[in-house]
């Protein structure tokens, strides 16, 4: 799907654009990022290699990266990512195959109006027209993009966005919008919160905890 590296690179150009830099992708924490590795190998097989059980490969490779992303939820956008996956994958298991709709390929460009149905026995290694028997339809390949001739599912774009919001925060070290605590707050008012400092505040009102120069 040209989507993905598309939005890989336009999230690494905003991040940057940001003040981001390239070497917080390295600082990056990931969590069983083996599985994630395995999953996204699997599933390119599955693409790219013509065997009988490409199906259930490429099933296997998409449940390992939904397990490791939501493994990975504080980095922000693997949360999307991983719904975008599960909904391909929801419809994937239910029919046997990627639903494709006749008229999003017709739309993308990728096939004549005139064409006859029956003479369409496979879109790509996965997919197949959808018919009236599709489950889950909805979730199919769908949606037509005929600037890149290519017809994708809501679930493609979905995970697309989660991957450039990925990009874009991993770049920009997953900074996070700035705060004060609760211990800076009373420290302003000369009183330490730290854990191993001695401060008893059970005779202390409200006033004289926020303000040290009315206690008594």
């Amino acid at each position: 799907m040209i989507l993905t590296p598309i939005a890989i690179v336009s999230g690494l150009v905003v991040g940057m654009l940001r003040g981001g830099r390239l070497k917080n992708v390295l600082d990056t924490h990931v969590i069983w990022w083996p599985l994630l590795a395995a999953g996204l190998i699997l599933q390119t097989l599955a693409e790219q290699v013509s065997i009988p059980i490409r199906l259930s490969i490429y099933v296997v490779g998409a449940f390992f990266m939904i397990v490791a992303l939501m493994q990975n939820v504080h980095i922000r956008g693997a949360g999307v990512t991983a719904f975008g996956l599960a909904l391909n994958l929801f419809v994937i298991v239910a029919n046997g195959h990627i639903p494709t709709r006749l008229e999003a390929l017709i739309g993308a460009g990728l096939l004549e109006s005139d064409i006859d149905p029956a003479e369409v026995l496979a879109i790509g290694p996965l997919g197949k027209l959808e018919t009236d028997a599709t489950t889950l339809a909805v979730l199919g390949d769908i949606v037509p993009i005929s600037f890149f001739a290519e017809v994708v599912s809501f679930g493609d774009l979905i995970l697309t966005a989660g991957i450039f919001v990925i990009a874009m925060n991993i770049v920009g070290g997953q900074r996070r919008s700035t705060g004060i605590s609760v211990e800076e707050l009373f420290a302003d008012h000369g009183i330490d919160l730290r854990p191993e400092a001695d401060i008893d505040l059970r005779d202390t009102t409200a006033e004289e905890a926020l303000d040290p120069s009315a206690q008594a």
